[in-house]
């Protein structure tokens, strides 16, 4: 299972604590996926545990484990499980524990040892093996083809139990036999199963020749698969592990199975023994999981039944049943809809009946809410209710819901017959980037004929090619943008039929960061930015909007410059700096998946604070002889006056004046009533604010009132208190007083009237708002004692109220607290500002523990944190330090590496850490080890190997780790001439026997003639007039060349001797060397070299050569063909150039003389064509067609149909 997502090792399944008795065996397991597939190491107690007599390591898929046999006390402690990838690492911890006792903790089964698959000759025994562990001892039952064993089978089959082992045995294997054998381990904890297959030879197909096996092999697959697709096949009876879905009628079903094999195997589902194909409400898909899906779409009651997911592959066949209950609504209707089929033009009427007249019921087409208009009737008669599709075209060929207000659904489909026997799908999905292919087919010709988008026609040229076959109609975009998105509908004659087009953005952040930074326009206290979208790249992503942030020049953190979440335009005007200062700015593009790189503004920009009101004076009521303050807040510290009708105050003792840096007070004592109306004025540096002062007189201010008793008001801390008055009447003014002084209203007391009573609101109360509250009106009052208690505990006693957590860029930072109880709700903020799960940050809650999960941690990930709840918080500091240093210091950033055309070119860098896993790319893309690239790692150096490089090879390569690089410029370099451009590059020479021969040549720089060397031992060199003898390497009766022939598909050998054994050898195969692989083997045996074709074909034959020391020796292999099995293409080979313009379709035909059971294979230039999404090859009876759509120039090329040696040639021409 491929649980790839291109990221850090994440856990999946942890290994669970437990405890076992000594002598026992434990098995420690956890699943683990990654991408690159993590390297898995274990622990105990911090020291490193090594396979060995007692430790044994294993890996199943990306399930590893570790067995620990013989348990001793000593093996008790913590065990980790640790695993790495380039990209990060992720650990889990679990403890073992060891009792003398023999207490053993409860375990759900697992598997030691699964059975494997076998196959043996028929009437010899099959044995198939388990062993199982868990506490308490698992029950093992086996099964063959979903139906149990035991003792009915006997003695043909039995079970063998013994403790921890299990064993099937079979006596005498028939080949009735063969099938797919289950064995399920269950204990009450839970349950385990495994699958192996048996497949039995008959002694026919043992006795065969060489190579039946491999064909009985594929008979056998091949059979089952007819059987698995053959319809009316009865299906194999459903054992106890058949599960069930139930689903309401009109809702989606959706059954998955999950099958693993080597080779993939091939997987189908079935009902009732019936093939499932898709359709209108069936789509079957493979999800990201590897899951294989049969989703029903808009359930019916026909769609009850038994759906079987049946995988085969050459090993054997296994299934998975699941039976589908389609429930009637709670509320069910008194007649359903029924299928409709209707012709092109005519009307559609769908009628049900409701269970009562006065139901209410909406009609659906699928997901689409019908409404009554031109095209749609919706009609109402008692519990009858009727829908009326007028002028049914093909894009009305759907599923009609009826839903009623109680959710009752009901569901028919409407077939539409007309010219269109292949309509466009109901929506069309593609990438940025790839190519959309719309297919429709007539079933007479008919015209005109139009492809439209968004109501306008389409026309060839550009990025869009229209064609059409016959009745056959293609339209193709390349190079999708989101432009290009809408609904594109085809139009012919009185026929049409339409799609949604959508083109979906890679979903990942954005790759780039903005461009083209500029400082628009700047004052003494703002600054306006603009900047550029990002480029778009290979593949375009969507910009939901970018993010401006700030730091002052020297200070650590950046902070956001708006309170928005993202900006949506390219241009953002900033002000109101706190203080004084140079400061940087940085912006960067967003979207749903994450954020791009920061691009920051080149200098910095000096800003000052901008002088304003901050918060501005408030209508304070004063009370008559009493005192009351004013005060005003400003953005940064100015001097201020205060005016009161316009005349300036002075400090005295009735008007006391205070400023403490950015506020300004202004404090009134004694207060006169005829200061009721007055305008109250503060004025700072040109700005200023003001109110109308509001002064009431208090009837019997002077008179002391009468003492009451003081009714208690409990509180708790940060909640809010309510004090209500009884008065006998409700219109009269009151006042508030706290401890004998007026309280001024607002953000803290605030007055309001609740039920007719008035009521003084205290605020977020705290220790000093305790004490003696009075409500007076008229000369009578009501006292109030407040009392303050402790807030309620919200976190646990042991959490620390502030802690500081340091994270590695690049890697995930988890901040976690623990509170009191269980349901408590937290919210958590960065820098006072709230945060919510999302791609960056994530957050999980665990019984009492709250966490917070920051994905890839970067410097701007960095601050302040806190988890808060009921008006307590805990706080958290984050710093993200730079990752781990990587490559070694002495290793160099940027290398440029030289090569010769046509020589290997190694590029090598040194990592810091021996365990570092590196990825290479070129050009961006990343490399992995093939027949043209090799990676390679010795302790701490890392290569890669680029063998016989070309200019294609040449350019930027990179290195990459932990989110560092060292990167490669590679430049191959044409090979030195070394023969002068005059030479011959062959030359016949003739000499009578016994006298001397000169053979001569002339290099390229000095005009030298030198002598050249003869493959005879005598030699004269001219220009050194020294005689060489040759070092013989080759035995003396090896002959200089040999002719091989072999048959196609057979192995072929090509051998020589050598004088030494030591001796070492290189082949080459038409110039080219070889190295042994899956098709070729090189082998040594004493003085005897070897090179074996495996599976020889025809692209095998040709020269090869065994070479050493300067000296070789050739050979000649030649293919031949087995006997042709059919008859061969009845028409010609030779044919006229078959011209095709451009994007339109290539269809090329053969037709067989006879009916023949061999294989047909289409080559295109002698190479034979795979089938892709271009290229299709079909076969009606004894005529083959090879369709290559959407033809390019470089599709120009020789076709053959072959049958074994003879074959038909098409010669096919691409015009512009």
């Amino acid at each position: 299972m491929d649980h790839s997502f291109s990221g850090a090792p994440r856990f999946l399944t942890r290994p669970k604590a437990f405890v076992v008795s000594v002598g026992k065996d434990a098995t420690l397991s956890c699943q683990i996926v990654g991408n690159p597939t993590p390297h898995v190491s274990w622990e105990k107690d911090r020291q490193p545990v090594e396979a060995g007599a007692r430790f044994r390591l294993a890996q199943d898929g990306d399930v590893y484990r570790l067995t620990i046999l013989d348990l001793a006390l000593g093996d008790s402690g913590q065990y980790v499980c640790r695993a790495r990838n380039a990209i990060g690492e992720a650990f889990a911890a679990v403890g073992l524990r060891v009792d003398s006792e023999g207490t053993c903790a409860e375990q759900a089964p697992h598997f030691l040892l699964k059975p494997t698959s076998i196959r043996v000759r028929e009437g010899a025994d099959a044995t198939f093996r388990c062993r199982v562990g868990g506490s308490p001892q698992p029950a093992v039952s086996w099964s063959k083809d979903g139906r149990r064993l035991g003792a009915p089978d006997a003695p043909h089959v039995r079970v063998e139990d013994h403790g921890e082992a299990s064993a099937l045995r079979i006596r005498s294997a028939r080949p009735r036999d063969g099938g797919t054998y289950e064995v399920l381990a269950e204990n009450p904890l839970g349950s385990a199963s495994a699958a192996a297959a048996l497949v039995v030879d008959s002694d026919a197909e043992a006795a065969g020749p060489p190579g039946s096996s491999t064909a009985s092999l594929l008979a056998h697959l091949q059979q089952r698969r007819e059987a698995m697709r053959a319809e009316g096949v009865p299906p194999s009876p459903p054992g106890a592990g058949t599960r069930t879905c139930t689903v309401t009628e009109g809702k989606h079903a959706r059954l998955s199975c999950f099958v693993t094999g080597e080779p993939k195997p091939e997987t189908v589902w079935k009902k009732d023994g019936q093939l499932v194909t898709e359709g209108r409400r069936h789509v079957v898909y493979e999800d990201e999981q590897e899951n294989f899906v049969l989703k029903i779409l808009f359930c019916k009651q026909s769609d009850r039944g038994l759906y079987t997911c049946t995988a085969s592959n050459l090993v054997g066949q296994t299934y998975s049943s699941v039976l589908v209950v389609v429930r009637e609504p709670a509320v069910p209707f008194k007649k359903r809809l029924q299928d409709l089929e209707v012709r092109e033009k005519e009307s559609a009427t769908f009628q049900c009946e409701v269970a009562q007249p006065a139901t209410e019921a909406a009609w659906f087409k699928e997901e689409t809410r019908l409404w009554a208009s031109a095209k749609y009737s919706i009609e109402e008669e008692g519990t009858a209710r009727r829908l009326t599709v007028r002028d049914v075209s093909a894009d009305d060929d759907a599923v009609y819901i009826c839903e009623t207000t109680e959710g009752s659904r009901t569901v028919a489909e409407l077939s539409v017959q007309g010219n269109l026997t292949r309509k466009l799908p109901r929506k069309t999905v593609v990438r940025s980037g790839d190519t959309a292919i719309f297919w429709v087919e007539l079933a007479v010709p008919e015209g005109p004929v139009q492809w439209l988008r968004n109501q306008e026609e389409m026309v060839a040229g550009g990025r869009v090619a229209i064609s059409s076959e016959g009745t056959c109609h293609t339209l193709t975009i390349f190079q999708c943008t989101l432009e290009d998105m809408g609904e594109v509908a085809f139009v012919a004659g009185g026929c049409r039929t339409t799609t949604r087009f959508c083109v979906s953005a890679p979903r990942r952040p954005p790759l780039y960061p903005p461009a083209d930074p500029a400082v628009k326009a700047k004052t003494e206290s703002s600054v306006t930015l603009s900047w550029s979208p990002p480029p778009l790249g290979d593949r375009p992503v969507t910009i939901d909007g970018y993010v401006v942030e700030k730091r002052k020049l020297g200070a650590y953190a950046w902070s956001r410059c708006h309170e928005a979440e993202w900006l949506v335009t390219t241009e953002f005007t900033f002000a109101g700096v706190a203080e004084e200062g140079d400061f940087q700015f940085r912006v960067s593009a967003i979207n749903h998946f994450g954020q791009s790189p920061y691009l920051e503004f080149p200098g910095t920009i000096h800003l000052v604070p901008r002088l304003a009101v901050k918060t501005p004076l408030k209508a304070v009521e004063a009370v008559e002889g009493g005192e009351v303050t004013f005060s005003v807040d400003l953005t940064v510290a100015s001097e201020g006056e205060w005016f009161l009708d316009g005349e300036a105050l002075k400090a005295s003792s009735v008007y006391v004046i205070r400023c403490d840096r950015t506020r300004h007070m202004l404090t009134i004592r004694e207060v006169p009533a005829r200061l009721h109306g007055a305008q109250l004025k503060f004025v700072a540096n040109g700005i200023e604010t003001s109110i109308r002062m509001v002064v009431r007189a208090l009837g019997l201010a002077s008179n002391k009132l009468p003492a009451v008793a003081a009714q208690e008001v409990l509180a708790r801390l940060h909640e809010e208190a309510q004090l209500l008055a009884e008065l006998s009447d409700q219109a009269a003014a009151v006042t508030w007083l706290k401890d004998g002084h007026e309280l001024p209203l607002g953000p803290k007391y605030e007055m309001q009237v609740s039920a007719g009573r008035p009521a003084l609101l205290v605020r977020d109360v705290a220790q000093d708002d305790a004490g003696l509250y009075e409500c007076v009106s008229r000369g009578s009052r009501i006292a109030y004692q407040l009392l303050v208690q402790e807030a309620k505990v919200v976190f646990a006693k042991e959490q620390q109220t502030h802690s500081e957590v340091k994270a590695e860029a690049g890697a995930s930072a988890t901040l976690s607290c623990k509170v009191a109880q269980a349901q408590t709700e937290v919210t958590w903020f960065k820098d006072g500002k709230k945060l919510s799960s999302s791609s960056k940050v994530r957050v999980e809650a665990s019984g009492c523990e709250r966490r917070l999960v920051v994905q890839q941690a970067g410097k701007a990930d960095a601050g302040e944190y806190s988890c808060e709840a009921g008006g307590q918080k805990v706080s958290f500091r984050l710093d993200v330090t730079e990752p781990k240093v990587v490559f070694a210091k002495e290793q160099q950033t940027h290398s440029e590496v030289k090569s010769e055309a046509g020589a290997s070119a190694m590029l090598s860098c040194e990592v810091a850490q021996a365990q570092t896993e590196v990825t290479w790319f070129k050009d961006g893309k990343k490399l992995s080890s093939s027949s043209k690239v090799r990676v390679e790692a010795s302790g701490c150096e890392r290569r890669l190997v680029v063998q016989q490089a070309g200019k294609a090879d040449a350019g930027e390569y990179s290195c990459e780790a932990g989110g560092q690089k060292v990167s490669f410029r590679l430049d191959v370099t044409e090979p030195k001439v070394v023969f002068a451009k005059e030479q011959q590059t062959h030359s016949e020479v003739k000499s009578e026997a016994g006298a001397s021969a000169t053979l001569s040549c002339k290099d390229s720089v000095s005009d030298t003639v030198y002598p050249c060397l003869p493959p005879e031992p005598k030699v004269v060199f001219a220009k050194e007039q020294q005689t060489h003898k040759p070092k013989l390497v080759f035995a003396k009766e090896q002959q200089t060349h040999s002719e091989v022939k072999s048959e196609a598909g057979a192995r072929a050998t090509l051998s020589c001797e050598v004088a030494q054994a030591q001796t070492e050898v290189t082949w080459f195969k038409d110039g080219k060397k070889l190295s042994s692989s899956s098709k070729v083997r090189v082998e040594a045996s004493g003085c005897e070299r070897r090179l074996v074709v495996q599976q020889a074909g025809k692209a095998d034959a040709g020269e090869y050569s065994c070479e050493a020391g300067g000296q070789k020796v050739s050979f000649r292999l030649d293919i031949t063909e087995p006997e042709p099995e059919s008859q061969v293409p009845e028409k010609p080979s030779c044919r006229e150039p078959l011209v095709v313009k451009e994007h339109e379709n290539i269809v090329l035909t053969a037709t067989l003389a006879a009916h023949s059971v061999a294989a047909v294979t289409w080559l295109k230039d002698g190479v034979e064509i795979r089938r892709s999404k271009r290229h299709e090859a079909t076969s009606l009876g004894d005529t083959h067609t090879l369709t290559v759509r959407g033809a390019q120039v470089l599709d120009s090329a020789i076709y053959s149909c072959r049958v074994g040696r003879e074959g038909q040639d098409f010669v096919v021409q691409v015009e512009v």
